[in-house]
């Protein structure tokens, strides 16, 4: 992703061009554009976007988080003209402003609680969500591969027992144990969960 900021990244306008800074013209032609519309796929500035507010989710690294905010502000003004072909740009924007949700499930490999857990977890749909299996093996090695929030939370817990954590940004709800309390936090009466309400929150261990 940092390959394709530093070399397809507008700094000054926002958003990504489909020809990288450095690239030679096409036969004469030096014009560079910056795909939006879902025609037939999704647009591809929408999809930077989308993974942008992944990337910055699991690093909290801000540089991220600012491409996918100065590439969403590229094109608010012309997305209503899209209509329909503005769908990935909606779902990017949705994305954004809720932030990435992440459902950590804890516990020993084959116990029957954590995977009734993750089941739960991955069996309920939230735009964005992204569940990780955390097993006291992975913690042995200090839980490097997991986001620089959940690495401060988890030591606090049993590894070995199963709970499930929904955590958005680097603020996490009280850890559960039960699969139904589960579904209903990620039930969709509950999907106006941000960084700001979830801090009411934070897990404590």
């Amino acid at each position: 992703v940092k390959l394709a900021i530093q070399n397809y990244g507008d700094p000054d306008g926002g958003g990504f061009f489909d020809r990288a800074r450095e690239a030679k013209s096409l036969g004469g032609v030096e014009v560079k554009r910056k795909p939006f519309q879902d025609s037939p796929t999704p647009g591809t500035n929408s999809v930077a976007a989308m993974l942008c507010d992944r990337i910055y989710a699991y690093t909290g690294n801000r540089l991220y988080h600012d491409w996918a905010t100065k590439t969403l502000e590229a094109f608010a003004k012309i997305a209503p003209q899209f209509g329909l072909f503005a769908a990935s740009y909606g779902l990017a924007a949705s994305l954004h402003a809720r932030h990435v949700m992440q459902v950590v499930v804890t516990g020993t490999v084959g116990d029957a609680e954590a995977s009734a857990l993750e089941r739960a977890a991955r069996g309920t749909y939230r735009h964005g969500k992204a569940v990780l299996r955390v097993t006291p093996e992975v913690m042995s090695r200090g839980g490097r591969a997991l986001p620089p929030g959940l690495r401060e939370t988890i030591p606090h817990l049993d590894a070995d027992a199963a709970w499930a954590l929904v955590c958005v940004e680097s603020t996490c709800y009280p850890p559960i144990s039960n699969p139904g309390e589960l579904k209903a936090r990620l039930a969709p009466h509950e999907h106006a969960l941000d960084a700001k309400e979830s801090r009411g929150s934070r897990a404590s261990g």
